[in-house]
């Protein structure tokens, strides 16, 4: 973005500071001095704060190496005041791969922590003696409490995806995944307003996120599950010749054959009672010595449509019998047409009216 401040380049990806990334400091700065700090100490707390930063780097770099790995390019990495944020040019191929890119950030994060364990000689005392604790100390907990934040299983944060990606590899469908790790986003986010309340306010942003990100993901696998599935509805028209069983076939010789509709529904007072094609039409002009009606050589046992299945299925339906069109029914009945030609059109439509959406809602 032009808005941002680049700082550098690595793996192919530039790194970049937020214009509110400055802020840190002055929120910093100013809890210090609420809390009576010197002002030495302050420097301190800031200086482990800048050191976090470059970690928080690292742990987006762990998702930049593996998604590259699958073949994702990087549109770049952020540096905010609530961390880092990498850019992928697009989503995972697959769960899997989804579930590794997920889970490289927090295992990079995890491997710093074990680092800083093993130079510290295991002499880390409790987080709530961070003050004093040392240096290495100090980097151990902050790379731990990254790794085991981002791996709490709500949306936005790793966890969330891996969790998404892994019910998925289980066998569920993208949708029902996604909507069980928002749900379980929203539980995160409740623990987090209560954590915000009784212990530290930041917390509540926290929650807000969580809440944000899941009610995101949940329209985002909707809009995903009507392009990828468009229903019948989406393609049923109203738009369509209709007979009824008592006209004699012979009187449909030149409305029949010069419309461009090639098969017919039959109906009786709006309700469908059998569909009639040109073949059948055919044949009745040929045989009763012309005087057979469509109810007499009408299909009677007809291949239907339901207004919420997935087109694709009521498609294969339709060329499988044979027709070039299918009635649509729902609970109260007949309820238009399935045209063949029109079908596919109407997917097609419908998938860029939901892309525009989805561009819309990010």
């Amino acid at each position: 973005m032009a808005t941002e401040w680049r700082i550098g380049r690595f793996a192919a990806t530039h790194v970049s500071l937020h214009p509110t990334y400055p802020l840190l400091y002055l929120v910093v700065a100013g809890a210090g001095k609420a809390l009576g700090l010197s002002g030495h100490a302050v420097l301190e707390v800031c200086g482990l704060v800048l050191l976090m930063s470059g970690f928080t780097i690292l742990h987006e770099f762990g998702h930049v190496l593996v998604a590259q790995r699958h073949g994702i390019a990087t549109l770049g990495v952020t540096l905010t005041p609530l961390g880092a944020l990498s850019r992928l040019e697009r989503n995972a191929p697959t769960p899997r791969a989804e579930l590794l890119i997920g889970a490289a950030g927090p295992a990079v994060s995890l491997a710093c922590a074990l680092f800083f364990l093993v130079a510290a000689r295991g002499e880390v005392g409790a987080w709530s003696d961070l003050a004093k604790n040392g240096a290495l100390a100090r980097l151990f907990w902050g790379n731990a409490l990254l790794a085991g934040l981002n791996m709490l299983p709500a949306f936005p944060l790793d966890g969330g995806r891996v969790l998404a990606a892994a019910l998925e590899m289980a066998g569920g469908a993208r949708r029902a995944a996604t909507r069980l790790t928002s749900i379980s986003s929203y539980l995160v986010a409740g623990w987090f307003i209560y954590l915000g309340i009784v212990w530290d306010p930041v917390l509540l942003v926290i929650s807000l996120l969580c809440f944000y990100s899941a009610d995101r993901a949940w329209n985002a696998a909707n809009a995903e599950a009507l392009i990828k599935n468009p229903s019948v509805a989406t393609a049923r028209t109203w738009e369509f010749g209709f007979l009824t069983e008592e006209v004699p076939v012979m009187s449909l010789l030149d409305y029949a054959f010069t419309h461009p509709q090639r098969d017919f529904p039959v109906l009786r007072d709006g309700a469908l009672i059998g569909l009639i094609t040109r073949a059948a039409m055919a044949k009745g002009m040929q045989g009763g010595n012309g005087q057979a009606t469509v109810g007499e050589v009408m299909l009677r046992e007809v291949p239907v449509a339901r207004l919420n299945e997935p087109l694709i299925a009521a498609v294969e339906r339709m060329r499988s019998a044979g027709l070039k069109v299918l009635p649509v029914l729902d609970e109260a009945g007949f309820a238009g047409l399935l045209k063949l030609d029109e079908a596919a059109q109407s997917a097609d439509e419908q998938e860029a009216q939901n892309a525009a959406a989805m561009s819309a809602a990010s």
